[in-house]
Order: C-alpha cells, then sequence, then structure tokens
C-alpha cells in the first residue's frame, strides 16, 4: 500500500479533486503522491505548511523530514 500525506485544497478546485470529493478550500484532505500530482500540477492542492513557515517540499527531491 502506498503511504498518503497530506495535502491542502485551494480555491482552484472544483467540487472534486484527484478524484475524490473535496473536503473545500482550506481543508485537508489525505492522499498518495501518484494521486495528488495532477492537481499539484493544476493548482487545485498545495503542500501543507510546516510549523516553521516554510512550504513542505521546498528543499528538493530527497529530502528528510
Amino acid at each position: 500500500m502506498d503511504v498518503k500525506s497530506t495535502f491542502e485544497v485551494t480555491e482552484k478546485a472544483g467540487h472534486f479533486v484527484a478524484g475524490r470529493r473535496s473536503p473545500g478550500a482550506g481543508q485537508p484532505i489525505l492522499l498518495t503522491e501518484a494521486e495528488a500530482f495532477h492537481a499539484l500540477q493544476l493548482g487545485e492542492l498545495r503542500r501543507p505548511e510546516k510549523k516553521g513557515g516554510k512550504p513542505a517540499g521546498k528543499g528538493g527531491e530527497g529530502e528528510g523530514t
């Protein structure tokens, strides 16, 4: 089974995002990286910001947590 991560739904998302009913703008949704890929490219999803204020995943591939 693939690992699911939390993504945040943006205002650009419609009633469905990544093949699932959207919980609403600003709300979290659990998806695999593969499920979220296209919606991330379209701006319908974003990675939630870490507590330090930096968006997650901005350090490049292979970054540790």
